[in-house]
């Protein structure tokens, strides 16, 4: 496994590079200039041009591309936020804690209620919970996030009171245990519907696993031992299933990221998701570029803790 890993960061160094390359091209061919979401329509045409050559809009697309190119390779520099008119890796360091909150707190909940769920399932097979268990799993599943975020918001914020609506704090700015257990309320919300949304993949694959472990050998030499169902299933079943539910992890983190920029505008969660959101409406090219490049990282990152801790996991990859 760490012999694989030069090799895929450079495989995903270059799919990066393209999927950058790409964005690139779409923003800057695409109708609409900055400039003028900027400033006054009534601004005279030259104070609109001088704009522009302060942003470099004024150059060529390859220029500008060689331009923003040169600058990330050789200096790490990621340009000036149109909107924010700051720094753009000062921006994304700003709202990158928001995003990885949210999305570690969906994570663990998909799996608690994934795996949970699956147990159920499996014990239960062909009976009324395994098929209610299912349907309702994958019928949350198959629903779009902002529809579900949107129904969780009128349900849980406006009619029943229990969590706020939106954003990351209240109006107090209070820190300490006050100001963690703010931000857990306000997190609660968004972090259920993201995480109890896809769950229901692990679910599937709890459920399929169990069922064919429980076949095996050793699950029928524990029962003829008189373990009892529940040892049979947390203790020689579930611990056999965490290969199949490690790897899915690496499929799991792009999800939850995508499922996370919907949920972040629908809740106001100040995260790359929301930045990136207001960063199109406003065409703000640096910040777009680098949310994407942000986000890509963070995917090939996930993909690759989930090859390695399947590796861990599963004693037939140890020896590759």
């Amino acid at each position: 496994m760490l012999r694989e890993i030069p090799r895929r960061l450079i495989s995903a160094a270059i799919l990066l590079w393209i999927v950058l390359t790409l964005t690139f091209a779409l923003l800057h061919l695409a109708p609409g200039d900055p400039a003028n979401l900027m400033i006054d329509p009534r601004v005279s045409m030259a104070q609109r041009q001088a704009l522009r050559h302060t942003l470099g809009l004024d150059q060529s697309i390859p220029r500008q591309y060689f331009d923003w190119l040169t600058a990330i390779l050789l200096h790490a520099d990621w340009g000036v936020s149109f909107s924010h008119h700051q720094p753009v890796l000062r921006v994304i360091r700003r709202a990158l804690p928001a995003t990885l909150l949210l999305t570690a707190s969906a994570l663990l909940i998909q799996y608690v209620v994934g795996i949970g769920c699956g147990l159920l399932a499996a014990r239960y097979r062909g009976g009324f919970l395994d098929h209610s268990i299912r349907l309702l799993t994958q019928t949350l599943y198959s629903l779009p996030v902002f529809w579900l975020g949107l129904m969780a918001i009128l349900l849980f914020s406006e009619r029943l009171g229990w969590f706020p609506s939106g954003g990351m704090r209240g109006t107090t700015t209070a820190g300490g245990w006050k100001g963690a257990l703010e931000i857990a309320s306000h997190l609660s919300l968004p972090a259920l519907v993201l995480g109890v949304a896809s769950a229901g993949r692990i679910v599937r694959l709890t459920r399929n696993a169990l069922l064919d472990v429980l076949q095996r050998d050793f699950i029928r030499t524990a029962r003829a031992k008189g373990a009892s169902q529940r040892r049979v299933l947390l203790v020689h079943a579930l611990r056999n299933t965490m290969p199949t539910l490690v790897h899915a992890f690496g499929v799991s983190l792009p999800i939850l990221l995508s499922g996370a920029l919907v949920t972040e505008v629908v809740f106001s969660w100040p995260g790359l998701g929301r930045l990136a959101y207001d960063a199109i409406l406003a065409r703000d090219y640096p910040l777009i570029l680098a949310t994407t490049a942000m986000t890509g990282g963070l995917v090939v990152l996930g993909s690759l803790i989930a090859e390695w801790l399947h590796s861990a996991a599963d004693p037939r990859l140890r020896c590759d």
